[in-house]
């Protein structure tokens, strides 16, 4: 009998020892992310890139790390993380990492064009655009108006910031991925493949 309550008394020491562990882990965890999100005033301080839509600059499964950004600082050629909605494939909101296009004026309003670098190759190939349009980067502020997203409606993307902490409302921008040198982005590579999506 007393072997037995000994035995008891060991597994709920382990049991409680496991779950103080588990909820230390999560407080880290926790703490870690809002440290990120202060330190970075982004909502999604990092971002694991699950598609080749920015291919060859941005490869599946790079995690990336996003700076928060003013109206004034968002330019084309930039590559940003924004929040739209995926109509096709996931029916539901979604982060994307695309490159800033052009900034266009709708009504006295700025909103944003975007594509991945890898569906700008695509689209002008297609639509067999000149070359440039193609393959070098700096030019596709020029190119025609068929480069656009599927993520949000027309006429593009509201320049409008999501809130760091708090539900955002619709299409917004998170920030802008960091870059060094002003032309890599700053990444793990390939690591996110064998992560959840965050």
């Amino acid at each position: 009998m007393g072997n037995n309550s000994t035995k008891v008394s060991n597994l709920k020491t382990k049991l409680e020892n496991f779950f103080i562990e588990v909820t230390e882990t999560l407080i880290i965890f926790v703490a870690i992310i809002i440290g990120l999100k202060i330190a970075f005033n982004s909502r999604t301080p990092v971002v694991t890139v699950p598609t080749k839509s920015m291919y060859p600059v941005i490869k599946p499964g790079d995690i990336l790390f996003v700076e928060g950004w003013d109206v004034n600082s968002i330019k084309p050629g930039d590559i940003i993380v924004y929040l739209g909605y995926d109509p096709i494939k996931y029916h539901r909101w979604i982060y994307i990492v695309h490159r800033v296009v052009k900034i266009v004026k709708v009504n006295g309003k700025e909103y944003v064009i975007t594509a991945g670098d890898n569906n700008i190759r695509s689209i002008c190939l297609i639509h067999d655009l000149p070359k440039q349009c193609c393959y070098d980067v700096s030019y596709v502020k020029s190119c025609p108006n068929v480069i656009k997203s599927g993520f949000y409606p027309p006429p593009g993307l509201p320049l409008k910031k999501c809130p760091v902490f708090g539900e955002p409302k619709g299409f917004c921008i998170v920030g802008k991925v960091i870059m060094y040198n002003n032309t890599t982005p700053l990444k793990i590579p390939y690591i996110g493949k064998y992560l959840p999506h965050f």
